[in-house]
């Protein structure tokens, strides 16, 4: 299984969200969902990256099958209100159960694995400095599973 197929999956599963129905961002349009390591969100938020981290490989029942464990970084930004700190938070963990939603819509990701899984964590940093953005944060990692002879 190629790698930047499961990233780009995920990239799309998570490009569909679109703020309608459960869904509280919008993040459908076009650069809302990048690949890539991201220090700080290049553009208007919401915004989500999602990198490659590893792949482990342990062998399987039969010893011919090869058990595939890959791991992806998730790291999304999104606007909170300056004067309302607690809003940043609030906005965090609506993306945080966007992404978690959007992954659980098909959790084969098109069929390229046998199933996903996802850890995600909202927080607000702290924000001292005068005009620094104010925004929430999240950052966690999808697992895929899949095997391969």
């Amino acid at each position: 299984m190629a790698l930047k197929s499961i990233r780009a999956a995920i990239v799309s599963a998570v490009s569909g969200v679109d703020g309608t129905g459960d869904y509280v961002h919008d993040l459908a349009g076009t650069g809302q969902v990048q690949s890539g390591k991201h220090e700080r969100p290049p553009g208007p938020l919401p915004f989500v990256a999602v990198e490659t981290l590893e792949v482990v490989e342990q062998e399987g029942p039969p010893l011919t099958d090869l058990h595939q464990v890959g791991t992806w970084l998730v790291t999304g930004w999104t606007a909170g209100s300056p004067k309302h700190p607690g809003s940043r938070m609030d906005a965090a963990e609506d993306l945080a159960d966007d992404i978690r939603r959007a992954l659980r819509e098909d959790r084969t990701l098109g069929g390229l694995v046998i199933a996903c899984t996802c850890s995600i964590s909202p927080f607000a940093p702290e924000t001292k400095a005068v005009g620094q953005a104010s925004y929430g944060v999240v950052i966690g990692t999808v697992s895929a599973y899949w095997r391969e002879r």
